[in-house]
C-alpha cells in the first residue's frame, strides 16, 4: 500500500499522481527503474524514444542533451528554482551568482 499526505487540500475525486523514479533520466534508465516497479512505462514519451529515435541523429542530440541536463544543468535550474521560491526577495547578483556556477 502506498500512503499519501498532502501538502494542502484536495478536492473530492482529485487526482493524485506518484512520480515512481527521475523522469528526467534516457529511455533505458526509466525502463530499468519501471521494471523494478513491476510495469513497462508506455507513456507518448517512452514508445516515441523507443519506436522512432534508434539510430537516428535526433536520438544522438537527446543523448547529449541528456547528458548535458544530468552533468550540469539539472544542478543549475534546480537551484534557480530554490531561490525563485526563497521568501526574501533576491537581487539579479545573487540569481546570476547562482547560474554561473
Amino acid at each position: 500500500a502506498i500512503i499519501f499526505t498532502a501538502s494542502r487540500d484536495l478536492e473530492a475525486g482529485e487526482e493524485l499522481c506518484h512520480r515512481y523514479f527521475d523522469v528526467e533520466g534516457d529511455w533505458a534508465s526509466r525502463q530499468e527503474h519501471s521494471k523494478c516497479w513491476g510495469f513497462a512505462c508506455g507513456c507518448k514519451r517512452c514508445h516515441f524514444e523507443a519506436q522512432r529515435l534508434p539510430g537516428t541523429s535526433a536520438a544522438l542530440a537527446v543523448d547529449a542533451a541528456t547528458s548535458a541536463f544530468r552533468e550540469r544543468l539539472r544542478f543549475e535550474m534546480r537551484a534557480l528554482a530554490a531561490v525563485a521560491k526563497a521568501p526574501a526577495a533576491h537581487s539579479e547578483e545573487d540569481i546570476a551568482a547562482v547560474s554561473s556556477k
